[in-house]
């Protein structure tokens, strides 16, 4: 793991992370208003011809219950929002079809230039409140004044529920330089509620201070039930140095106190929590007098304890069907843990982690290894089915044949050769799910044979 904690910050930087965004979405029920947003545009957003220009000008525009569709580009902007709204990235805005929708295809950037929190929820937002398909990126805040702390580089709120899905938070960072001031939440802080965070990319998100750095992507004080699954954190920080007693906790999650939070599905790599420079537990999630249900999960590039838990008061958290690989002689410390018997401490097989692709191969000892009772959604990060093979994967990405590659690419390695050939060979005839219906048309035939014998080599 330690060639991937080098490589990861280079990589990620040039955006090697966007192509589990490239999926199309299909919209909600149509809001009872809908107003479109496209860069350059100079009208009073009744339709993509006659657009407003900025998301801000929308937001401000439109009442509760609308729509917002804003289209790719990139919005210099922070935003401020006072009601339930749903903000949606990823149009394509112009041609023929200016509502084509793919988050990937027509990215939808949120730049905030590192001038302040990207965006700020003012209201106690409800599930309905929903932000989904955007890149948000150097979002930064810091102390307005010696007496204040850092709260919420890319989002900030203070207290409600809304939905966060398939957005890529980026770059932000929670920052104090002051003798005994926080900073907590890079890229997302809620002061009190239940958020629902699911199908995003958290990539080098950080809190940083040289006093109490907390929660370098996600940080829930009162958690009232938090869902969070189906994403991926990776190379997220919290760090604190040169200060008097400097602490640093939760590097991707951090979590304290509440009725509980469920963490389903995500996939943890190359987080970590440093003071002065020296690794400590909780790299990945840290929480504190809260019941947690964490499983399913895959925690990778670690050096000290993945999990750290501190459970006074009768809470626990729950630690099962998850994949552990790290080079920390604990996966979990802490209070109030409760490990379960079907957690796996083996490498997860990622298809191409050097690359940022974070899916499985299908080798994978992740690979319908995970807990399907939890699982009530029904697509994993890349937009495929969440369960494909009756029993769930581990991580936030379901297996697919081809994992990512060249079809052709059973086993999922990236490369056409030898191995897929067998595979095809060894399933010839079997009907049903299989890695090797290439073709998926529900039998393993001489058309998924063809298939592997025509990409050989390709990849490779």
């Amino acid at each position: 793991m330690k060639n991937l904690l080098a490589t990861l910050p280079s990589r990620a930087a040039k955006g090697v992370f966007v192509g589990v965004l490239s999926l199309t979405l299909s919209a909600f029920a149509l809001a009872q208003s809908v107003y479109y947003v496209r860069a350059g545009a100079t009208g009073n957003g009744s339709s993509w011809a006659n657009a407003f220009g900025s998301i801000q000008q929308a937001i401000n525009a439109a009442p509760a219950g609308s729509e917002i569709r804003v289209a790719q580009g990139t919005y210099n902007e922070r935003l401020t929002i006072s009601r339930n709204i749903q903000l949606k990235g990823g149009y394509a805005g112009t041609g023929a079809n200016p509502d084509d929708r793919n988050i990937g295809q027509y990215q939808t950037i949120i730049d905030a230039g590192n001038t302040g929190t990207a965006i700020t929820l003012n209201h106690n937002a409800s599930n309905a409140m929903l932000i989904e398909g955007f890149i948000i990126q150097n979002g930064r805040d810091t102390p307005a004044s010696a007496f204040d702390d850092a709260y919420g580089g890319g989002l900030y709120l203070y207290a409600g529920s809304p939905t966060i899905r398939y957005n890529w938070f980026r770059n932000n960072t929670a920052a104090s330089t002051g003798n005994f001031q926080e900073a907590s939440g890079g890229a997302i802080f809620v002061y009190e509620g239940a958020p629902i965070i699911e199908n995003n990319i958290f990539s080098f998100n950080s809190a940083t201070s040289s006093y109490d750095s907390t929660g370098g992507a996600v940080w829930i004080y009162e958690s009232r039930g938090a869902q969070i699954r189906n994403n991926l954190f990776a190379g997220n920080s919290a760090s604190a140095s040169g200060g008097i007693f400097p602490d640093a906790s939760g590097g991707a999650i951090w979590i304290y106190e509440g009725t509980g939070a469920n963490i389903y599905n995500n996939t943890f790599v190359g987080n970590q929590a440093v003071v002065n420079n020296q690794q400590q537990s909780g790299g990945s999630i840290w929480a504190y007098v809260v019941n947690l249900n964490i499983r399913n999960n895959i925690f990778a590039g670690y050096q000290i304890a993945a999990i750290y838990h501190y459970g006074d008061e009768g809470t626990t958290a729950t630690i099962d069907y998850n994949c552990f690989s790290g080079d920390a002689p604990f996966d979990a410390e802490g209070s109030g843990i409760s490990l379960g018997n079907n957690n796996i401490y083996q490498y997860p097989q990622f298809v191409d982690p050097n690359t940022g692709n974070f899916s499985i191969q299908a080798t994978s000892p992740c690979r319908n290894a995970g807990d399907t009772s939890v699982v009530d959604w029904s697509t994993d990060l890349a937009g495929n089915p969440r369960v494909r093979e009756n029993v769930v994967d581990i991580g936030a990405y379901e297996f697919q044949p081809g994992g990512g590659g060249p079809q052709g690419d059973v086993d999922g390695n990236g490369c056409v050769d030898d191995a897929d050939l067998l595979i095809v060979l060894f399933a010839f005839g079997q009907s049903g799910s299989n890695p090797a219906d290439v073709n998926g048309d529900g039998v393993v035939d001489d058309a998924d044979l063809l298939i592997v014998l025509f990409a050989f080599g390709q990849g490779c």
